[in-house]
């Protein structure tokens, strides 16, 4: 138990010595926006796959310099449907800074469904998943505080097709995940009281491709477990059109424009350590709770644009029917 306590006050410091930022994160990055090429996201739908019961709940608190929120993973399964699984994420936000200022409120939400094969290609204890997901604009991307942009979605629809194979390897296990999101541009118009005149702009993020994967070993001290993962990704330039026209419905050239939202692709490498605290394992406490689990993470995020390494804190909960 000592060990224990030791460990987490080494992580705690660690905490306050390592806060590091610069300026330009991509909100398309935004955690308050979870899809499924989340590395987390996709060891929680296999763990319940595994389960092999109807419905799984939980909750899951991220605490962090600047984010602190709720995901509700919701996971169930149709019997007569056998190897498929529907999932839906909620973020709740209750403090997302940025500078002086704060926001609170949902995020957009994730629903989707996945079919499982057992035994992929006869390796023994590997599952190949294939995934499709929507992602709902349900998040305000215009919010605002005290004049600062705080948004707390994309405003789009976000459709992502995914495959991955996860299994026991070397005595951990593995997920592992190949991803590509399409975007739907949104509109936006806006009447001038003064010439009658109505400018439309149409705003599409780039679509975006992601690779993964994460190796979880367990470690000598009991219910300890530690994991690397890496992701990769890559996001289109976007694309920007503005319309204008007279109150005759006439274009105005001059007061329209079309082009690239960026100059370049953006890329994002993010190398991840974590190590979870396992406080209840799966069929204790079976009537109120199958698991309660304390997770600290440390991300380094490169980009061409920004570097951010934050440690990130999550205390989860989860009960399966």
């Amino acid at each position: 138990m000592k060990k224990i306590v030791m460990f987490f006050m080494l992580l705690i410091v660690s905490f306050a010595y390592s806060q590091e930022w610069e300026e330009g994160r991509n909100e398309t990055n935004d955690p308050s926006t979870p899809t499924r090429e989340n590395v987390e996201i996709e060891q929680t739908e296999s763990s319940f796959y595994m389960s092999d019961q109807s419905v799984g709940v939980g909750t899951e608190m991220i605490l962090s310099q600047d984010m602190k929120y709720f995901n509700l993973p919701i996971n169930f399964r149709i019997k007569r449907i056998k190897g498929f699984t529907f999932q839906s994420y909620i973020p709740i936000i209750f403090s997302k800074t940025v500078g002086t200022e704060s926001a609170r409120g949902i995020g957009d939400i994730t629903i989707g469904g996945a079919y499982w094969m057992n035994n992929f290609l006869s390796l023994d204890g590997y599952l190949f998943k294939a995934a499709m997901s929507i992602t709902l604009p349900t998040g305000n991307d215009e919010n605002t505080v005290n004049n600062i942009s705080i948004p707390l979605g994309t405003g789009t629809y976000g459709f992502v097709g995914s495959a991955g194979i996860n299994g026991n390897l070397f005595g951990g296990s593995m997920n592992t995940g190949i991803h590509y999101k399409v975007n739907t541009p949104t509109e936006t118009v806006i009447v001038n009281t003064w010439d009658n005149s109505k400018t439309t702009t149409n705003i599409r993020n780039g679509n975006s491709l992601t690779i993964n994967g994460s190796f979880k070993h367990s470690l000598p001290i009991q219910n300890l477990y530690i994991s690397g993962a890496t992701q990769f990704d890559i996001t289109g330039k976007g694309h920007e059109e503005t319309e204008t026209k007279d109150s005759t419905g006439t274009i105005i050239p001059a007061r329209s424009s079309e082009g690239d939202l960026s100059t370049e692709n953006l890329f994002i490498w993010k190398l991840s350590t974590e190590v979870e605290y396992k406080f209840l394992q799966f069929g204790t406490m079976s009537s109120f709770l199958n698991s309660a689990y304390l997770k600290i993470r440390y991300p380094i995020i490169i980009s061409n644009e920004f570097m951010d390494k934050e440690i990130t804190f999550a205390l989860g909960l989860r009960k399966y029917f």
